[in-house]
């Protein structure tokens, strides 16, 4: 895990500015569904899940559902929390409304993208 400090820094995975994207478009769409049409795979998920749970189930990355779904919540409160839950210029790079230096106005929000 990196520092707090270089969180703001970080380029963000597409995969889950797509799975974010994929949340905002249909708020009823279960985190799990959200993560796999933003490209993560879960190997174990295509098994009975009888006994694998969200903390035993690892993407291709061997990081686990759990964490997954917990960064995709924290992402989709962040953009809650501005405003800008719109997610087509989230996911496309549309730099429009993402002016960082003139601070929070309407149509804008803090989340930095891909460089």
């Amino acid at each position: 895990q990196l520092c707090r400090r270089l969180r703001d820094y970080r380029v963000d995975d597409p995969r889950m500015s797509r799975a974010v994207s994929a949340k905002v478009d249909n708020p009823k769409l279960p985190l799990e569904d959200a993560l796999i049409a933003g490209g993560f795979v879960f190997p174990d998920l295509g098994q009975d899940r009888g006994d694998i749970g969200d903390r035993k189930a690892r993407d291709l990355d061997n990081v686990t559902l759990f964490s997954r779904k917990k960064e995709l919540m924290k992402k989709l409160a962040a953009l809650e929390s501005t405003g800008a839950a719109t997610g087509s210029n989230f996911v496309s790079g549309d730099k429009s409304n993402d002016d960082l230096s003139s601070g929070h106005e309407a149509g804008q929000h803090p989340m930095r993208t891909q460089l």
